[in-house]
C-alpha cells in the first residue's frame, strides 16, 4: 500500500473504501471521528467525575459515604466494552426515536456512552 500511497495520501485522504477500484485509504475522517468522540468523552466525564469525587470526598454524610464509595468502585470495575454494548443497546433506539435525522450519527451517542464510565474512575 506504501509503494503506491505516500503517508500524506493516507492521512489526508478523505474517503475509506478500500473495495472501490484500486481502493480509498483516507485515514483523515477516522481520525477525525475518533477526535470528537474522545473531546465529547472527556467534556462530560472530567466535571462528573470531579463533581461526584468531592461529593464523596467532602460533603457526603458518613452514612451514605458508605454506600457510595463501593457503588463507584464496583462500576470502576465494570469493563468499558459492557458500557459500550448496553449504551449502544438502550440509548441507540432512544435517539433513534427522538432525533430520527441524526440517528445514523453515533458520535454523540458514543461521547455519552465512553464519557460515563470515565468519570466514575
Amino acid at each position: 500500500m506504501f509503494a503506491q500511497r505516500s503517508v500524506g495520501e493516507l492521512l489526508q485522504g478523505e474517503t475509506w473504501s478500500p473495495t472501490a477500484g484500486d481502493g480509498k485509504f483516507g485515514l483523515l475522517p477516522l481520525i477525525l471521528g475518533s477526535l470528537y468522540v474522545t473531546v465529547g468523552a472527556l467534556v462530560l466525564s472530567v466535571p462528573l467525575g470531579l463533581a461526584c469525587a468531592v461529593f464523596i470526598a467532602e460533603v457526603c454524610p458518613a452514612g451514605a459515604k458508605e454506600y457510595l464509595k463501593p457503588a463507584v468502585e464496583m462500576l470502576a470495575a465494570i469493563p468499558s466494552v459492557v458500557y459500550g454494548f448496553l449504551g449502544l443497546l438502550l440509548i441507540g433506539p432512544f435517539r433513534a426515536r427522538c432525533f430520527p435525522r441524526r440517528a445514523r450519527a453515533l458520535s454523540p451517542q458514543c461521547s455519552w456512552v465512553w464519557g460515563g464510565p470515565s468519570a466514575r474512575r
